[in-house]
């Protein structure tokens, strides 16, 4: 039990003798079997100072208070600070050990140690003091980086009722220099001017020693500088590349190669040359070396090139070869120069020229056509082919392959003994030459030759306009696909049909060139149709449909006796396929021999298309009954026939 000088009780073990104040606050925590007396307060107040003392009470044995050793309670308002013990030199990538400690009395529930490094693993500990007192230790293990240099590491005590106190240290890592590069002012400098480089670096401690580098192609230059800034004098376009080593008392580290923009006026590097290929065709390089890029340019006798008039081409290829920093300038096509051929390369620090010799071929000069317009058919066209030759008093003689036009030849003097043969060939395109080639040959003294050819794209109105259909016969009442073929150029984009019934043309809603013609009929089985394009419109050719369809025998089908008392009978009979037309008295096939009675066919008799007259005649009239029967793929029809009335009367 402990209690105040008083007697009043702040811990018995009848909890209702324990003073108001201190009820549900205190607890005996100590082994009395190991003389251990401890009490614990919770929720401490500033007057729970004390003094207190302790006092047992062994039933019927012994009893008695520690007056002479009462204890006393040192109260503050702030919680014990944690310490964090003296660190030794940090090395980035070497590991540590660091640790925060606090004293507390409440073994119970001891302060909680945490830390603001979380890379780490730690460790607690805890340490006996004498007199009722402990101390808590936390153990961090963890490995510095260069990142955590000039941070601070904090280690905070959560004490039990909330309240926390901390303390930290600040870190000094030492590492070798990082983010090693050369700084420097000017985005671009002049070849043969100066330059400041600095050499840059993070580190700890500071870089104490740098060394500097010069790259020339292959070659890796030491240079006797040894400063963080050097001075560069007549930089160069060979020797723009640089890199530098920082030091410290923790090692060395090498920046990345920086090449500087040396600027420079271009040069035309030697291997520019023109060829001649197995095929004729010129081809001249003029490889520039230049910074900033060059605008590059041919000539021909000191003029610009006009590449429309010339029929020659040219473009452009950045770091042909792979070399870094040149631009080549390609001049091709069948067309070698006779003038003096140059190259002129400008930038913002000068300019450079060079003259180009005539490649020498074992092939002749090829001829070049100009430039064709759009080609219509039936309209007048002028094409000219030009080749160039030295020989003004046996200049190439130039054919074509059109040989229904007209041609005259031009010469032309172009400068230093050469010159320009021209034949202009006058005709007028058809729809037949589209897609043909049209060449024309130079021939010269001595007998070789060459030549140039185009092809013509010459646009026409729609020609050769039919209907297309794959069933060769279609039975009345089914469907058939109808498609509206043409030769033009440019294709067809448009077409319109058309239904012819008798003395009528029907315009049909469809405008494609296929159609699907549904319930096909005798009467509605002619078509024709349009095509259009660009060039203009053509009708196709009216197309019948073959359409079957059963035997029907016209009305008009009868028998007469004329004033010779001679029987004819005639049966009309309107079919496709034609049919098989029989007599019949009274059901039974006509014997021509017995009755002699005699019968013979008409085709479209009257003007009437798909019609067969079936006639019977003789001087016998008939008693029974006549009739006549018609048969084909598609069905029959039959029909019986009156007796014709007469003055005479036969008997048969």
């Amino acid at each position: 039990m402990w209690h105040f000088g008083n007697w009043e009780y702040v811990s018995h073990p009848d909890s209702s003798k324990v003073v108001t104040r201190f009820k549900k606050r205190t607890a005996l925590i100590g082994d009395l079997q190991k003389h251990d007396c401890s009490l614990k307060i919770d929720e401490v107040k500033v007057d729970d100072t004390g003094p207190f003392c302790f006092r047992f009470d062994v039933p019927g044995i012994v009893k008695g208070s520690y007056f002479k050793h009462e204890v006393l309670i040192h109260i503050t308002d702030s919680p014990d600070v944690p310490s964090i013990n003296c660190l030794p030199e940090l090395k980035a990538g070497v590991d540590l050990a660091v640790t925060c400690s606090v004293p507390h009395t409440c073994l119970t529930n001891p302060p909680i140690i945490t830390w603001s490094y979380t890379n780490g693993t730690f460790a607690v500990y805890h340490n006996k003091t004498g007199n009722g007192a402990w101390q808590v230790y936390s153990v961090l293990k963890f490995i510095p980086l260069a990142s955590d240099h000039k941070s601070r590491l904090t280690c905070t005590a959560k004490y039990w009722g909330g309240k926390q106190a901390d303390a930290s240290v600040l870190l000094n890592v030492t590492y070798r220099p990082k983010n090693v590069n050369i700084e420097y002012k000017e985005s671009r400098v002049k070849e043969g001017a100066s330059i400041d480089l600095r050499c840059a670096s993070d580190s700890y401690p500071p870089a104490s020693s740098y060394q500097w580098y010069n790259v020339i192609g292959d070659q890796t230059l030491r240079l006797p500088q040894t400063s963080a800034t050097i001075y560069v004098q007549n930089v160069s376009r060979k020797s723009r590349a640089f890199f530098c080593t920082s030091q410290n008392s923790e090692g060395l580290t090498n920046s990345t190669t920086v090449r500087l923009n040396v600027e420079y006026k271009p040069e035309i590097l030697s291997e520019s040359a023109c060829t001649l290929d197995i095929t004729g065709q010129l081809t001249c390089q003029c490889i520039v070396d230049s910074i900033p890029p060059p605008e590059i340019e041919w000539r021909i006798s000191g003029s610009n090139l006009n590449e429309s008039n010339t029929g020659l081409k040219s473009f452009s290829i950045n770091n042909s070869r792979g070399q870094q920093n040149t631009v080549t300038k390609v001049l091709q096509g069948w067309v070698p120069f006779t003038g003096i051929l140059s190259c002129s390369a400008t930038n913002t620090q000068g300019k450079a020229s060079m003259s180009f010799k005539r490649p020498m071929s074992d092939s002749p000069d090829v001829p070049s056509i100009n430039c064709l317009p759009e080609l219509k058919a039936g309209v007048d066209l002028a094409v000219t082919c030009s080749v160039p030759h030295t020989c003004l008093t046996n200049p190439p003689i130039i054919t074509w392959s059109y040989t229904n036009g007209t041609f005259a030849v031009y010469h032309n003097k172009t400068g230093n003994g050469a010159w320009q043969v021209y034949s202009v060939l006058k005709f007028i395109p058809l729809a037949s030459d589209h897609k043909s080639r049209l060449t024309c040959t130079a021939k010269y003294w001595g007998g070789k030759q060459a030549d140039a050819s185009v092809l013509l794209n010459v646009t026409y109105r729609p020609k050769n306009v039919n209907i297309e259909y794959k069933e060769s016969r279609v039975k009345e009442g089914a469907s058939i696909d109808l498609r509206c073929a043409s030769d033009s150029y440019p294709p067809a984009s448009s077409y319109q049909w058309y239904n012819v019934i008798g003395d009528q043309t029907l315009r049909l809603p469809q405008t494609s060139a296929t159609i699907y013609v549904q319930n096909v009929s005798r009467k509605s089985r002619a078509f024709f149709c349009t095509s259009q394009n660009s060039e203009g419109l053509t009708n196709s050719t009216t197309v019948r449909l073959n359409v079957e369809y059963k035997p029907e025998i016209l009305s008009e089908s009868a028998c007469t006796l004329d004033i010779t008392g001679q029987l004819t009978c005639q049966c009309i009979v309107d079919s496709i396929p034609p049919p098989e037309i029989e007599w019949r008295i009274s059901g039974s096939n006509l014997n021509e021999s017995n009755t002699g009675l005699k019968s013979f066919s008409i085709n479209n008799r009257r003007g009437q298309q798909n019609t067969v007259t079936k006639v019977l005649q003789g001087w016998v009239p008939f008693t029974g009954i006549l009739s006549c029967s018609a048969t084909n793929t598609q069905g029959k029809a039959s029909m019986s026939f009156k007796r014709p009335m007469s003055g005479m009367v036969l008997t048969i």
